[in-house]
């Protein structure tokens, strides 16, 4: 009886050690066990482990095995929530950058403590937060990327600013960076964005001095122009006066040949008449007329000067004895 009565002694001794696991252990959890307690530390862990490590090699009663067993799950369950819940603190950096493999590992993990329910539902509501702040951070990642591809795009082989880069290149990259929130990446982006600007200018000072010069050349050929106009005027003037100076010197001539001829003829006639004249008076040329003039002597006056003849007639009615008057300058 005395050994029985020892045996129940022992598992009491060793009930009341196990009750002192059991109660650190209820210090871990929120009531129903369904969550971690606040502000756990893993000196609590050790402090069970401890414990847990001095009663290697008793021989439990088969209550007091079970209720060892149910610390060491127990244990494991808050030091696994534990981990997981420091894993998901330290998924985001201070610098706010996210561990990418972490957090796709973690959103697979999650599920492990389903049916923790509370904790489960207070690490899906973190894990949201860090998504969010993921889904920001790939957006980030693949506008520095594009950003560095048209930057790229900017440049040739060689690495240097392309000769036909455009204004409109150089602001949609500008554009771009500005967009980006890693001010190291920001700061390199537009360290080559100054160069495409610098050749900008370059381009800007050359295209500006060719149209200058185009200027200059179409106002030259302008002037050039307006002068071979001038000359074609003046020597188609020329020419146009040269014909009506010939145009008139050609009226002129015909003028002078019909005057000539109109003379020549009146003069003629004017002969015929003297002769006519002088057969009828010629006992009278001799004598002086008409101012100390005589017949022969008015005669040739008319034949030889401008006269036109201005009347004739018959003197005293006869038949034979004619008279005729001239106008004569």
């Amino acid at each position: 009886m005395t050994i029985f009565i020892g045996c129940s002694n022992k598992d009491e001794e060793d009930a009341e050690r196990i009750s002192v696991m059991e109660e650190k252990i209820d210090a871990l959890f929120n009531q129903e066990k369904t969550d971690l307690a606040e502000n756990v530390e893993t000196k609590q862990f050790d402090e069970i482990n401890e414990l847990l490590e001095a009663e290697e090699g008793e021989d439990f009663s088969e209550e007091n095995a079970l209720r060892i067993d149910s610390v060491i799950l127990y244990l494991n369950e808050a030091v696994n929530m534990h981990k997981f819940q420091e894993q998901i603190f330290e998924l985001v950096s201070e610098d706010g950058v996210i561990d990418e493999k972490a957090y796709l590992e973690a959103k697979e993990q999650v599920v492990e403590f389903k049916e923790k329910e509370v904790f489960y539902e207070r690490q899906l509501a973190e894990l949201e937060k860090v998504e969010e702040l993921y889904e920001q951070q790939f957006a980030q990642q693949e506008h520095v990327e594009k950003t560095e591809q048209a930057m790229a795009k900017l440049f040739n082989k060689e690495n240097k600013v392309k000769d036909d880069v455009t204004k409109k290149e150089y602001d949609k990259v500008a554009k771009l960076i500005k967009g980006i929130e890693d001010e190291d990446v920001k700061e390199a982006l537009n360290k080559d964005l100054k160069k495409v600007d610098k050749k900008l200018k370059a381009i800007a000072k050359a295209e500006k001095e060719a149209e200058e010069k185009r200027i200059a050349e179409e106002k030259r050929l302008a002037e050039e122009k307006k002068k071979e106009e001038k000359r074609q005027l003046a020597e188609q003037q020329k020419k146009q006066q040269a014909q009506a100076n010939n145009k008139s010197n050609n009226q002129q001539s015909s003028q002078s040949e019909t005057k000539q001829s109109t003379a020549s003829k009146s003069k003629e006639s004017k002969k015929s008449n003297s002769s006519d004249q002088g057969n009828n008076s010629k006992e009278n040329d001799e004598e002086p007329l008409y101012g100390g003039m005589t017949g022969q002597e008015i005669a040739d006056w008319i034949n030889n000067g401008d006269c036109v003849k201005t009347g004739e007639g018959y003197i005293g009615g006869g038949d034979y004895n004619t008279w005729e008057s001239f106008s004569c300058k």
